[in-house]
């Protein structure tokens, strides 16, 4: 369940939403940011994470779920995908694969993190991306961002004056916002947009 606590000027997530669960084929633990589950157990149609990766290793199947990646800290991530094989970006859009495949991570190094942004294609569109310096404008019906490193300045057309979001703060809203960031800092941005239906 969002848990929000309302923060002048925008919205800010409770930390009670931030919470280690394990990976749903028992290799590892992510943090898990937010998602629209309606209890702490239940089910969700959209989910933020970050977690590390430590060595090569499956991936979770989850059925019926586009995700996205970014790499957040570290060298960088492999995906092999059968043949194939993606590198996970660290800046701008996100790589997206479907939750049924066969995917296999391979970090170059330790102490690699990744960003995991997961929705449920029948109620969802989604993007994500990293902004690590200077600006970026969203509009979506639902946004999310996750100040991940330093402070993140925000403006919405509701509060036009720049607000900063400290590290470890998520806020949730929606419509137009702009993003100030300064070097050394990373904002996750994640939007949401219904699947329209055929």
């Amino acid at each position: 369940m969002l848990h929000i606590l309302y923060t002048y000027p925008v919205p800010i997530l409770n930390a009670l939403n931030r919470r280690m669960v394990p990976w749903k084929n028992g290799g590892g633990m992510t943090l898990e940011i937010a998602s629209d589950a309606e209890s702490v157990d239940g089910d969700w149609s959209w989910r933020l994470s970050i977690a590390d990766v430590a060595q090569r290793g499956f991936f979770s199947r989850y059925d019926g779920i586009d995700r996205m990646l970014m790499v957040l800290d570290g060298q960088s991530l492999a995906i092999e995908r059968g043949e194939k094989i993606d590198l996970v970006p660290s800046i701008d859009s996100a790589l997206t694969f479907a939750g049924e495949e066969e995917v296999i991570g391979v970090p170059a190094g330790p102490g690699v993190r990744d960003v995991n942004f997961m929705v449920r294609r029948e109620r969802w569109r989604g993007s994500l991306h990293i902004v690590r310096n200077g600006r970026m404008l969203i509009d979506a019906p639902t946004v999310l961002v996750h100040a991940a490193r330093g402070k993140i300045a925000l403006s919405t057309p509701a509060e036009p004056e720049v607000c900063l979001l400290i590290e470890e703060q998520t806020f949730m809203c929606s419509g137009r916002i702009e993003i100030k960031n300064k070097l050394d800092c990373a904002a996750i941005v994640c939007q949401l947009w219904p699947t329209q239906a055929p």
